[in-house]
């Protein structure tokens, strides 16, 4: 095999020549990419498998059940009635999506403008190593944690428990990512408004965070599509009801927790709205991946 004409130039200035590439040597590299490249071909080929057939499965089983409107309108019933929605889990969802809101986004803004602007130090590092360690720690944990200071202290599940323990879900998401973009905004920035006489928390509002600010929404969007497929934390912190309940203080069903209740039940009926709701879940995960995607792509584009 000879070299490519376009390089044998260059190729000879740094010692290799047309002998090289009719080599055996050359040869052994040739084979060996094209080895690593099939090698890589079969991972994804593999990954890609199961990902296509959860998704084909969620798919055909849910999409008898979300045409319904039944589906949203009625709260759960009987398995035996062979009627009902899961209007009582999808408030359930929003009114704790809330709570998760209100408590982590200010608290994640804060941690990360503090360590991206003021964490040059050795607090900034302790507090950086620990929201690393807590995006790394299961989320069950979360709720065992949640459950030990909240729901033992009030005596009973709800909702408030289940918001908290999202919350701490999504602050060090919000927080690293915050921090991260933060960063990336060049030191002219700062330099230009201190030359204009911008004391440190005029510049930080007015000039960092609109240039850092479609990074931190896109990490704010993600990290409450995080939240939206959390189960485990909302089993030891909400619970689940089959009634529709919006007092925070007392269990509350999700989205999440009630494809656990219905999916692993013996009724079918249970299980079919078990599918219509993983299959909602699924569809507003890939819009919000898609909205974060492409707001990127635009941001690219006109960098």
């Amino acid at each position: 095999m000879s070299k490519p004409p376009q390089r044998q130039n260059t190729d000879r200035e740094i010692g290799f020549t047309d002998e090289y590439y009719n080599s055996f040597s050359w040869k052994v590299r040739l084979a060996m990419e094209q080895f690593i490249k099939g090698a890589l071909l079969s991972t994804f080929i593999l990954v890609t498998i199961p990902l296509v057939s959860i998704i084909l499965m969620v798919f055909i089983n849910g999409i008898n059940a979300v045409v319904s409107p039944d589906f949203y309108l009625k709260e759960g019933r009987s398995p035996l009635v062979q009627e009902g929605g899961i209007a009582h889990a999808l408030v359930g969802t929003g009114i704790m999506g809330a709570i998760a809101v209100v408590l982590g986004i200010p608290l994640g803004l804060v941690l990360g403008i503090y360590l991206g602007e003021f964490g040059k130090n050795r607090l900034g590092e302790i507090i950086r190593l620990t929201i690393e360690t807590m995006a790394g720690i299961p989320t069950i944990i979360t709720g065992v944690v949640v459950y030990a200071l909240i729901v033992l202290t009030m005596g009973s599940f709800s909702a408030l428990a289940g918001g908290v323990a999202l919350a701490f879900i999504m602050i060090p998401i919000i927080g690293r990512t915050t921090d991260e973009m933060i960063r990336l905004v060049p030191d002219e920035y700062r330099e230009a408004a201190y030359s204009l006489g911008l004391d440190t928390s005029t510049t930080v509002l007015n000039v960092v965070l609109p240039a850092a600010s479609r990074g931190i929404i896109s990490g704010i969007i993600l990290a409450v599509a995080r939240v939206l497929g959390e189960t485990a934390p909302l089993l030891f912190t909400a619970l689940f009801t089959q009634q529709m309940n919006t007092n925070i203080t007392h269990p509350m069903a999700s989205l999440t927790t009630l494809i656990f209740t219905y999916g692993i039940s013996p009724f079918e009926f249970w299980q079919k709205l078990a599918w219509g709701a993983a299959f909602l879940i699924l569809m507003i995960n890939l819009v919000i991946v898609l909205v974060v995607r492409s707001s990127g792509a635009s941001n690219t584009a006109k960098s």
